[in-house]
C-alpha cells in the first residue's frame, strides 16, 4: 500500500493478509464526496477500528497516514519505501511470512491516535447532525490535543475539530447519513461476508439516487468542486429515506444462488447470392470446379487480372497497377 489508496484500492489491498505501508502511504475512503458510501469491505474496516476513528475516516472522508492505517486496523507493516525493492527480491526466494518477520520497522506516531479523545467524543452519536453539533461544541472550547491526522497538518483540537465539521458538511447529506447507518450495523454483523451482502444492498441503491451523479460531475468531470446535492440539507434526509437503502433486493441479494439462465440461440445469418462470405470466392466454391483451382482465385491485393470466376454482383477491391 506505497502511496495513494482510496476507495477500491482498499478493497484489493486491506483485505489481504499482508497490508504492508511506507512513509509515502495516504489512505482514504472518498465516496462521501461524490454522494456514495464505503463499500468493498470499507464498513467492515471501519466499523471495527478503535473507538470511533473509522466513523471519523468515512464521514470526513479524508486520508490518512500509513501509521494512522496501522492504528485503524487497515494494515499490518510498516517499511521505509527505500527497502521495497530489497523485499521484492527476498520475497522470490522465501515465504512472506519469513521475509516480512525481518523487515518489519518501527512505525512513527498516530497523529489519530493523539486526537483519539475528542474524536470518539464527538463521533459517539448515531444521527449525523448531532456529529456535526459535538463538533462544532468542540471547536468553540478549550482543549490542548494534537491534531489528527489527514486533511490538517497543524493547529489546537479546537481547530481540528471545526475542520472535520466543515469537511462533513460539504458532502452528501444522503450519503452521510447512509454511510453512519452503514457503520452502526456492520458493527454488529458477524463477518465480511455479512458486511458485503449489505454494501451491495446499499450500493445498488446509491447508484440510483441522483446525488452519485452529480458527485462524478462535481469532482470527477467538470471538478468545479460544486454539487448540487438533493436534498441539500442534513435534516431534509428522512429516517424512511435512509432506512430504503437496508431493504431487502427483489432480485435477490448477494450471497443468493440464481438459477442459471441459458442465453439464447444465436442465429447464424445466411449470404445471399449476391454477397462474398470470403474474399476471392463464391460461397458454392468448394463444390464448384468452374472456379478454378485455389492457387489461381482472386485475392484482394493481387496485381494483374484473376484467372478465377468472381461471382455476379459481388465487388471486391482491386489495386491499379
Amino acid at each position: 500500500m506505497d502511496g495513494i489508496v482510496l476507495g477500491g484500492g482498499v478493497g484489493v489491498s486491506a483485505h489481504a493478509r499482508h497490508r504492508i505501508v511506507t512513509e509515502r502511504t495516504k489512505v482514504g475512503m472518498p465516496e462521501t464526496g461524490i454522494g456514495f458510501v464505503p463499500d468493498v469491505g470499507g464498513t467492515y474496516l471501519l466499523s471495527r477500528a478503535p473507538g470511533e476513528l473509522g466513523t471519523h475516516a468515512a464521514l470526513t472522508a479524508g486520508t490518512v497516514s500509513g501509521a494512522d492505517a496501522l492504528l485503524l486496523g487497515m494494515a499490518d507493516i510498516y517499511l521505509d519505501s527505500s527497502r521495497l525493492a530489497e523485499l521484492t527480491e527476498a520475497l522470490e526466494q522465501k515465504p512472506a511470512a519469513e521475509v516480512l518477520e525481518g523487515f518489519a520497522q518501527q512505525a512513527p506516531a498516530a497523529p489519530l491516535a493523539a486526537a483519539r479523545t475528542w474524536i470518539d467524543e464527538c463521533y459517539a452519536y448515531d444521527d449525523v447532525e448531532a456529529v456535526v453539533e459535538a463538533l462544532r461544541r468542540r471547536g468553540e472550547g478549550p482543549g490542548a490535543d494534537p491534531v489528527p491526522g489527514g486533511s490538517v497538518d497543524a493547529g489546537t483540537a479546537e481547530v481540528d475539530a471545526d475542520a472535520a465539521a466543515d469537511a462533513i458538511m460539504s458532502k452528501s447529506p444522503s450519503a452521510l447519513k447512509v454511510t453512519l447507518a452503514s457503520l452502526r450495523r456492520a458493527r454488529q454483523l458477524p463477518d465480511l461476508a455479512a458486511v458485503l451482502a449489505q454494501e451491495y444492498r446499499v450500493s445498488l441503491r446509491a447508484l440510483a439516487a441522483p446525488d452519485f451523479a452529480e458527485g462524478v460531475r462535481a469532482q470527477v468531470i467538470d471538478k468545479d468542486r460544486n454539487p448540487q446535492w438533493q436534498p441539500a440539507m442534513l435534516e431534509q434526509v428522512r429516517p424512511a429515506d435512509v432506512e430504503a437503502y437496508f431493504a431487502p433486493l427483489e432480485g435477490g441479494e448477494l450471497w443468493e444462488r440464481r438459477p442459471a439462465v441459458a442465453p439464447p440461440p444465436r442465429a447464424v445469418p445466411q449470404p445471399g447470392p449476391a454477397e462474398c462470405p470470403r474474399p476471392g470466392r463464391s460461397r458454392h466454391d468448394r463444390h464448384d470446379r468452374r472456379t478454378g483451382p485455389p492457387d489461381r482465385l482472386y485475392r484482394p491485393g493481387q496485381h494483374g487480372r484473376s484467372h478465377g470466376r468472381q461471382p455476379r454482383g459481388c465487388r471486391l477491391p482491386r489495386h491499379r497497377v
